[in-house]
């Protein structure tokens, strides 16, 4: 699965997802590519399932970047945990990537045909 390596802080807030992305909206690698038309949070096992899905229609031909990171922690409260404890018990479920409208993969290698019924182009 996709995470980072190591991050600044411990806790991050969750931000808003409103507006267009101003940038990451032109192809830079591939021939086709897969835009998001809204705002939306994609979780690492999404990214890793739509890569897999990918890499597999395509029979491993061709090359596919992940224009898309999990940089936002999923955080959920720990079991059991005790009504005046401090909020710093918190559960690391999972990382996230908080989408605006943009690329998130891209293609190259493969023809039309084959690209457009993976879901990317």
């Amino acid at each position: 699965m996709l995470m980072p390596k190591k991050w600044k802080y411990r806790k991050q807030q969750r931000g808003r997802r409103r507006g267009k992305a101003w940038r990451g909206g032109t192809l830079a690698f591939g021939e086709y590519g897969l835009k998001a038309l809204e705002p939306a949070w994609i979780t690492d096992r999404q990214i890793e399932a739509s890569r897999v899905a990918m890499t597999r229609f395509i029979k491993r031909g061709g090359k596919l970047w992940i224009r898309i990171f999990p940089r936002q922690a999923i955080h959920q409260k720990a079991l059991r945990k005790r009504a005046w404890a401090r909020a710093r018990a918190r559960q690391n479920t999972g990382w996230r990537w908080s989408s605006r409208a943009g690329l998130m993969f891209e293609m190259a290698g493969v023809d039309l045909a084959t690209a457009q019924p993976s879901g990317v182009a």
